[in-house]
């Protein structure tokens, strides 16, 4: 007699070994991939989380070379595609053409922000210091640039008020 298919134990033996490599290996791909952007804000939002909390004075970075910031001992690099292009703070604007990466650390409540560009629109990250509080924002160029000049002269609440 001939054998023209496979036994029922065969079968759940590829079934079982499947669903062990699905379980582990679906969720991983699932995460890195639909979240990008969400991972990138509770790791940015954590990291200011536990400096206020501390209330310590820690070095918030913007490593242009590595498109990543710092926030304290916290390295978060960009999701793509978006590229660090600028970080600014009152009286200071850094750019990214010009510098490796900046660090400065807030002795005394102020507002610092980075920007980064993708192919069609720009990424503000505004940070309340020493407060924490984080606002991101997903923006077109215009807008962009009203936030760095209204940060960098100081007056970031007429960005907000007109926003």
């Amino acid at each position: 007699m001939k054998k023209l298919g496979f036994t029922l134990l065969e079968l759940l033996i590829v079934l079982v070994i499947l669903s062990l490599i699905l379980t582990l290996i679906l969720p991983a791909v699932i995460n890195e991939n639909l979240s990008d952007m969400a991972s990138f804000k509770n790791k940015v939002k954590s990291a200011m989380d536990q400096i206020s909390l501390h209330s310590t004075e820690e070095s918030i970075c913007a490593d242009f070379k590595n498109n990543s910031i710092s926030i304290g001992k916290a390295k978060i690099p960009l999701p793509t595609p978006f590229q660090l292009t600028t970080f600014v703070k009152p009286y200071t604007l850094i750019s990214g053409e010009n510098h490796n990466s900046f660090c400065f650390t807030a002795s005394k409540p102020t507002v610092a922000g980075f920007i980064a560009k993708s192919k069609d629109h720009y990424l503000i990250i505004a940070m309340f210091l020493p407060v924490g509080e984080v606002e991101f924002s997903e923006t077109d160029q215009a807008e962009a640039e009203t936030f760095k000049d209204k940060v960098s002269k100081g007056r970031i609440l007429e960005w907000f008020n007109s926003y």
